[in-house]
């Protein structure tokens, strides 16, 4: 699982050369500036044809057209950074505080300055809450606008119902992770043609009780407000846990055995080869799978210092049309025929109604199935299997969740930037803990040596001391 420098420096050539070249040609060809969106998904057989629509929309309001860009989610984060790092001229990209993180890309010069324009966006002021809009201030400057939508997501182990209906096992006794584990045990030994558990991370064990500082810091702190003192993860109890059970469910053939080299595992998910996977919950998370999905909530909503941060919008710092951009996000949030065209397709096409809910067609050519990666959610039209309030339980739980002790702490990342690229580069580097697929013994002990030279320390004590003048001024 360690980077190979050369393709990577190849990566960058070829995806820079690449990348620059079509909106130019797209520009030079049409004479309409053609608005570049790359977003996390996979490809779209029929997006052209969902794409002449949306233009119909966008053209006549902004005078500009949009071509839009899938990269499926192993690739996206490598391939931004590649983008932004190369200086291309996208103009509109997909980021969050968990993949392709918000607050590093505008600290690396990644996104570019849009308060003005989103200030003088009625649409956006009057549809965006102010708390949302300030959660992505840095500086008290915008380089992005956050998508409405839940903000709150619980922690969950999502089951696959079609599998688990072959055995007797009663789902209520599961309170933590540890105790899905005999259940794993009979997928293991009844369906031997399906992987019994999908590892992501350490946060299903982590973040019951702990929120990240930052993400991909290794820093922590407790959600409950108990304490502000500032903890690696490493040190937590819980994570130990989560590290030796992972390996030990590795050794079990809980997990797949080319877990470490299997690539981008999406098509296995979706053909229903993982009986439990790592996920999240939201009021009508069933409607959105693809399978028959329960639910088990491994703690109660609640409002992370970046919630708002889980699905932004934002600028390419070398954007040719950053206005234009600007008005392209404003009306993915206010107009709901856009918005849903985007998300659903045509209707009668890629998908029908039933029952004034969306029901997709099968092998249509479209479903990104990404509604959160587009805009305003609360927009979005109901999918078959949501309840029918969906969005009023969704602003419920935005609205009544516990919130985070950092909310409203923004921290001052240009002290330790580049600490934190170099902890973020060891990390995946030794990103193997998180699947088990090598005991910890064998390179614990120089992934911490390599965390240290890279800085750990000076960022904890950084982020400490930020967060002691939070709370002393709060």
């Amino acid at each position: 699982m360690r980077k190979k420098t050369a393709a990577i420096v190849l990566s960058v050539l070829i995806i820079a050369s690449g990348c620059n070249e079509k909106p130019e040609e797209a520009n030079n060809d049409s004479g309409t500036p053609v608005l570049t969106w790359i977003t996390v998904g996979s490809e779209q057989a029929d997006l052209e044809r969902v794409l002449e629509e949306a233009n119909k929309i966008i053209e006549p309001a902004i005078g500009a057209r949009l071509d839009l860009q899938f990269i499926d989610g192993a690739s996206y984060e490598e391939r931004i950074k590649m983008y932004m790092a190369s200086g291309n001229t996208f103009d509109i990209c997909f980021t969050s505080n968990w993949l392709n993180d918000y607050q590093k890309a505008v600290t690396s010069g990644g996104f570019a300055d849009i308060t003005e324009y989103v200030e003088n966006s009625p649409g956006l002021m009057e549809t965006i809450p102010e708390y949302v809009l300030d959660s992505a201030r840095i500086d008290g400057k915008l380089y992005g606008v956050p998508n409405v939508q839940v903000m709150t997501h619980p922690i969950s182990l999502n089951i696959d119902m079609t599998i688990a209906s072959k055995y007797d096992f009663d789902f209520s006794t599961v309170k933590t992770v540890n105790d899905i584990e005999p259940y794993l045990k009979m997928v293991k030994e009844g369906s031997p043609d399906v992987y019994p558990y999908r590892p992501l991370n350490m946060d299903m064990w982590v973040e019951p009780e702990y929120e990240f500082v930052i993400e991909d810091s290794n820093v922590v702190i407790k959600k409950d407000g108990s304490s502000h003192k500032l903890m690696l993860q490493f040190d937590l109890e819980e994570f130990k846990t989560g590290l030796y059970t992972t390996r030990d469910w590795y050794l079990k053939g809980y997990i797949r055995q080319d877990v470490s080299s299997m690539g981008d595992d999406t098509a296995d998910y979706e053909m229903g080869k993982y009986a439990v996977n790592n996920g999240s919950w939201k009021p009508g998370s069933e409607a959105s799978e693809l399978r028959p999905t329960k639910y088990i909530l491994l703690h109660e909503p609640y409002l992370k210092r970046q919630g708002a941060l889980q699905t932004v919008l934002a600028v390419g710092a070398k954007s040719r049309y950053p206005e234009k951009a600007v008005k392209l996000i404003e009306l993915m949030n206010t107009n709901k025929e856009l918005y849903n065209l985007i998300c659903f397709g045509i209707e009668g096409i890629h998908y029908n109604f039933v029952n004034n809910k969306v029901v997709t067609v099968e092998n249509s050519g479209y479903n990104p199935n990404y509604d959160w990666c587009f805009g305003n959610q609360f927009n979005a039209y109901i999918r078959q299997g949501a309840p029918d309030d969906v969005w009023e339980q969704t602003k419920k739980m935005n609205d009544e969740a516990p919130k985070s002790p950092l909310l409203g702490f923004v921290p001052d990342l240009k002290p330790i930037m580049n600490e934190l690229l170099q902890i973020s580069s060891v990390n995946d580097e030794y990103a193997i803990y998180k699947v088990g697929a090598d005991d910890p013994k064998n390179y614990w002990d120089e992934y911490m040596n390599k965390l240290e030279l890279a800085g750990q320390q000076t960022v904890l004590d950084e982020l400490q001391r930020q967060v002691d003048e939070f709370f002393a001024n709060k």
